[in-house]
């Protein structure tokens, strides 16, 4: 098959820390979740426990706050560390979709990526994710892909046997997809 569909990213500092939280919010929701769980378990102990005094629902407002503040901490550090490496040299990677592997140019990494090493599907508003086991990823910019979106992310889905999944959050996620998720991880 001749390389038909093409995409590629022109990354950036926003385009980093967008993928830096994407990957975060895949690979590590169930911390999302719980530091979520605690910070409104806290501020609905200071909010509703009414024999509290005033001191200790002032610091169940303060922790709880600052917990649900530092929600997406870890991705926010990431992102800060690719930035400061990439010393504002930032790459643009051009995909390339062949028969049983996508060829990448522009990146210093791998410049072949087997449609099995996939594990994982994510479309959001204005990017794809690819996201591999090894729990990298690559981001295609939706904008760049040729001749058709809606061709391309059939033939990546064809290629891994695998469903796009829509934009990951909090409010959209469920137990099942959870559950999946975790399966997906541990390789069962």
């Amino acid at each position: 098959m001749e390389n038909r569909y093409r995409a590629s990213i022109k990354h950036s500092e926003d385009t980093v820390r967008t993928m830096a939280r994407a990957q975060y919010e895949t690979f590590r929701p169930m911390a999302y979740y719980w530091l979520l769980l605690v910070s409104l378990i806290l501020l609905a102990v200071a909010l509703f426990v009414p024999k509290l005094g005033q001191s200790v629902k002032i610091l169940c407002i303060l922790l709880g706050s600052f917990t649900l503040v530092g929600l997406n901490s870890p991705a926010r550090q990431l992102a800060d560390q690719v930035i400061r490496s990439l010393n504002g040299k930032y790459p643009t990677i051009t995909y390339f979709f062949e028969e049983d592997h996508i060829r990448l140019k522009g990146t210093d990494n791998a410049d072949s990526l087997p449609y099995t090493d996939i594990f994982l599907l994510l479309e959001q508003k204005d990017y794809l994710y690819l996201f591999l086991k090894d729990r990298s990823s690559y981001m295609l910019d939706r904008g760049s892909i040729t001749p058709d979106e809606e061709g391309l992310m059939s033939l990546i889905s064809e290629k891994t046997g695998l469903s796009w999944t829509k934009n990951h959050s909090v409010l959209s996620t469920s137990l099942k997809t959870l559950k999946e998720q975790k399966n997906r991880q541990s390789g069962r």
